[in-house]
């Protein structure tokens, strides 16, 4: 990777960090080069192992046909998710824009402008991060509520 990408690659990785640990009332960090793992560094109970991508040739028509790169992506993101036994989720900055890809298992669709869809032969939903953050956060409560009753 050119020094130009790495240097996008880290700020994307901040710009996430920050934004998550605001979102999660948590500490989110980057993953010091070399060690195996998700890119971010998350807090206990966070259920995702985080992947981070900038990658400016990537278009959003490509999350409805998935590009080699975003395949290379997505497949990067699972094996890092299986290395800390969380689900996979890939956070992908994309014509300026966040989105968010996880697997479909256990995803409750709550908003119209959730698109579905296949990478690799995985069942996918894709949200922009906002709408993943709202129905994070509403699965979440639920989750608390059910723990009190």
């Amino acid at each position: 990777m050119a020094v130009n990408g790495r240097r996008k690659g880290s700020a994307a990785e901040r710009e996430i960090c920050k934004l998550f640990s605001m979102w999660w009332n948590g500490t989110f960090q980057r993953r010091s080069l070399g060690i195996a793992g998700s890119d971010i560094v998350t807090p206990d109970g966070f259920p995702w192992a985080l992947e981070v991508k900038h990658v400016k040739t990537m278009k959003t028509r490509h999350l409805w046909k998935p590009t080699a790169d975003l395949v290379k992506f997505w497949k990067q993101a699972c094996d890092q998710a299986a290395i800390e036994d969380r689900d996979p989720l890939l956070v992908a900055k994309i014509e300026g824009a966040w989105f968010v890809i996880q697997q479909m298992r256990g995803v409750m669709l709550t908003k119209e402008d959730n698109m579905v869809g296949t990478i690799d032969g995985i069942r996918v939903i894709i949200q922009t991060i906002d709408g993943f953050m709202l129905d994070a956060e509403r699965v979440r409560d639920a989750q608390l509520a059910k723990k009190a009753a």
